[in-house]
């Protein structure tokens, strides 16, 4: 689980919630060498919003899974949490490549 904190906006882009504190159950892989993440869960206390049977509940966790799989600072810890990390001298290296540095905790 990672903690994400999120602002719940309109189409328009105003802010109807702000600041929610969400912990994000996250699973990291790396196929075809590179890292793919997939989140399975957006929790609030002892509830997991994808799992809602309100439809409006599960339209915001859906959204707050689109943002967060979008949010460069998430997807960061994600990789650090499950220990993958780039080896090579940048994004153009051809001899970069990703590796898991050990196992998930």
């Amino acid at each position: 689980m990672i903690w994400y904190t999120h602002s719940v906006k309109d189409e328009n882009g105003t802010p109807l919630i702000h600041d929610i504190d969400i912990a994000l159950e996250v699973e990291v892989s790396l196929a075809g060498g590179s890292p793919e993440m997939e989140i399975r869960g957006v929790w609030i206390d002892d509830t997991d919003l994808l799992k809602s049977k309100s439809p409006t509940i599960r339209a915001i966790a859906c959204q707050i899974v689109e943002d967060a799989e979008n949010d460069d600072d998430t997807v960061e810890r994600a990789l650090e949490d499950a220990g993958i990390v780039y080896r090579g001298l940048g994004g153009n290296d051809p001899d970069g490549h990703w590796i898991r540095r050990r196992e998930p905790e």
